[in-house]
């Protein structure tokens, strides 16, 4: 066996590893979403067809007989398979109309691919030596992935700002995967490249696209484990009403009477401790309080100059405060949970905001009897909580 037909083997096997995983994970979820379910499957997909791309080198040695050769098949399938994983990721993350236009470009641009094998096919009597055509397949794939990787992160930006301004979900999960995403990508589009047209170049690339294809997939399950509830929810409550970043303008104002209202109405809410409920976000409120999402907004960033996220994240904390300070026999688990906070490590999170202290200062003030030092050490601070 030569060094080729190893590599070829080794990442066969572990491409069928992550499709099968990715196919297994679907029992060791406890939120079901239809965009998700359909990206996971997606990307199940993509693994199993790049598994069979590698079985037919290794049975017909495309790339052995030639870096010519093995550049046009290695082209004719991570075409799509890197528009599918893409498209897996933007499908996911897309809260705007724009999958139609993605899946448009994806094809066009792959069709146009195929066209151009098939002209160099029939022009070159040598078979799958394609000559110029081949340069210009590469041309269009280095297009569709520079495409790809551009609209799938304006859309993750895009995305996490939805996810800001009408949660408080901890936004560690979606950060990691949106920067597995992007390592990933980034650093596809600068191997394949090399590792397409030179062999030796493969040998070293390839231990690498492996580590970031199962890192991606790892970083995509956590996402699903960890985010899913969110955007359940999200999806549910705004499924009559496109969720979309709102501009707030500060000609647009609100009355003093209507100011009043509002204030009254979340004032009444805190003190019924609505606040406890860590499902809720910025469309729940507005549903629950009969006001319409946009007069919040305006009344959180024109007005009290801050945020549905910071806003709720702070009323919280003010409440895990209370509770550390007088009542310290309660867990860290305990407070959070009845502050309204997810996990106790989102609260460790707003903690080292506040306070510029780390969790372990926090677990021991709950043990310390010096109310006195704590009362000092929970110096409120302007930072913008994670």
């Amino acid at each position: 066996m030569n060094t080729l037909f190893l590599v070829q083997f080794a990442c066969c096997i572990i491409v069928s590893m992550l499709g099968l995983i990715l196919v297994l994970s679907r029992f060791q979820i406890r939120w079901t979403n239809r965009r998700y379910e359909v990206s996971r499957w997606l990307l199940a997909f993509s693994m199993f067809v790049l598994a069979g791309h590698f079985v037919l080198q290794m049975v017909y040695g495309f790339r052995a007989k030639g870096d010519a050769i093995g550049a046009v098949v290695n082209v004719l399938f991570y075409t799509p398979i890197s528009f599918i994983i893409s498209y897996a990721t933007y499908n996911l993350i897309c809260y705007q109309s724009g999958r139609k236009k993605f899946v448009l470009v994806g094809c066009v641009s792959y069709a146009l691919i195929l066209i151009c094998f098939f002209f160099g096919y029939k022009d070159t009597p040598r078979g799958m030596h394609i000559g110029e055509w081949l340069y210009v397949m590469l041309a269009l794939f280095a297009v569709t992935i520079i495409y790809c990787i551009y609209t799938t992160v304006i859309e993750m930006r895009y995305h996490r700002k939805i996810i800001e301004e009408n949660t408080t979900e901890d936004l560690l999960p979606f950060d990691r995967y949106a920067y597995a995403s992007y390592g990933m990508v980034g650093f596809l589009i600068l191997a394949l490249v090399g590792a397409i047209c030179y062999r030796p170049f493969l040998y070293c690339v390839a231990p690498l696209i492996l580590f970031s294809l199962i890192f991606f997939t790892i970083t995509f399950l956590g996402y699903g484990y960890n985010m899913i509830p969110a955007e359940v929810r999200l999806e549910q409550e705004t499924a009559d009403e496109p969720l979309e970043v709102l501009e707030v303008s500060d000609e647009v104002g609100l009355s003093s009477e209507k100011i009043s209202i509002i204030e009254s109405m979340l004032t009444s809410w805190c003190d019924k401790g609505g606040y406890r409920d860590s499902t809720v976000n910025m469309p729940m409120l507005s549903v629950k309080l009969g006001i319409p999402r946009n007069e919040l907004s305006l009344y959180f960033e024109n007005y009290l100059k801050s945020s549905f996220r910071i806003w709720l994240s702070d009323i919280r904390f003010k409440e895990a405060q209370r509770m550390l300070l007088e009542e310290c026999r309660y867990s860290n688990d305990t407070i959070s949970s009845e502050c309204g906070f997810s996990s106790h490590a989102h609260l460790y999170k707003i903690f080292k905001a506040k306070t510029g202290f780390y969790a372990r200062t926090m677990e021991r003030f709950c043990t310390e009897k010096s109310v006195e030092y704590c009362e000092n050490s929970f110096i409120p601070t302007n930072e913008t909580p994670i």
